[in-house]
């Protein structure tokens, strides 16, 4: 399981492309389950979206199910207009690295999640 914000400029979603592909060649896809967040930080996630992350990992390992994720070998999963929609969790929590509000305007930046 991977996490990775768009906006990071330290270690940017290339990266996370790059090992989408190399895991592919090596014939690995299968093990791989990469989410994008909605933020600009490096490792700007949420508790909540960790969390999740967390358990839904334990759950692929104890019980086979295999996490949702986002197809970075399709570039609309990070540059599309509802790129991080379905994985950025945005709670407020004394643990979150980045307070909320900050959050939220830095978002702004991104196009509208579409309604669900």
């Amino acid at each position: 399981m991977a996490l990775h914000t768009l906006g990071d400029l330290t270690v940017p979603i290339d990266v996370q492309v790059r090992y989408r592909q190399r895991v592919e060649q090596q014939g690995n896809g299968n093990l791989l389950t990469q989410r994008v967040i909605r933020d600009v930080g490096h490792y700007a996630f949420t508790s909540a979206e960790m969390t999740s992350a967390f358990d839904d990992l334990v759950d692929w390992v104890e019980y086979g199910n295999r996490p949702r994720g986002d197809d970075l070998l399709d570039a609309h999963a990070y540059r599309g207009p509802s790129a991080g929609c379905a994985s950025t969790v945005n709670t407020a929590s004394a643990e979150n690295r980045v307070d909320l509000p900050t959050r939220l305007r830095l978002q702004a930046a991104y196009p509208a999640c579409p309604s669900s």
